[in-house]
């Protein structure tokens, strides 16, 4: 079941005030990632939560059986929530679980960007780039990555409305739109 956006965004607001009411947004941040790691190793287990042939009582018993004493109550009582509004997977939980993220930076004051990279950054890569940026900025700067092999090497990061693009693609493309051009004005 696709994820439907605009709810997970209203699931993600309202649990997120209720982490921020008790003081506990960052554990409220760890229950999701924690979560949010189980169905990425487990798909399926959103699946079956998901599921109208459960009742509501044997998903809450598997939601218990995986999460009790790993994850906060009122963590549990929102997983069980959204596995009875038939909301519990793995898009759900990623879209959740990033608007929640970026609630609690907003508040904090902490710039959101994201880095595309032909390979995968390691974490002190990324640690790197997060401190000169923030250096630079003068305000503490998370990134979120992805993978984009087509850029062949290097990065792209965007950043507030701004986006360095270092990526080989691009840079190929810049040396045969240079050829093209020379190319034309030879005529």
């Amino acid at each position: 079941m696709p994820s439907n956006r605009v709810l997970d965004r209203h699931y993600s607001l309202a649990f997120y005030e209720v982490k921020r009411d008790e003081k506990k947004v960052e554990e409220g941040l760890k229950d999701l990632a924690l979560v949010l790691g189980v169905l990425e190793k487990e798909p399926s287990f959103g699946v079956l939560l998901s599921s109208p042939l459960l009742s509501n009582e044997e998903k809450s018993r598997l939601l218990s059986k995986a999460f009790e004493g790993k994850v906060a109550g009122d963590t549990l009582f929102f997983l069980n929530l959204l596995s009875r509004k038939k909301e519990f997977t793995q898009e759900s939980l990623f879209e959740i679980y990033h608007h929640y993220r970026h609630l609690r930076n907003a508040e904090l004051g902490i710039l959101e960007g994201r880095i595309y990279s032909a390979f995968p950054l390691n974490p002190g890569q990324v640690g790197a780039l997060e401190q000169g940026f923030s250096r630079k900025l003068g305000l503490k700067v998370e990134f979120r990555t992805f993978l984009e092999p087509r850029l062949l090497g290097g990065m792209r990061i965007y950043l507030r409305d701004r986006m360095v693009d270092t990526s080989l693609a691009t840079q190929l493309q810049t040396v045969e739109d240079n050829l093209l051009y020379e190319k034309k004005g030879s005529f």
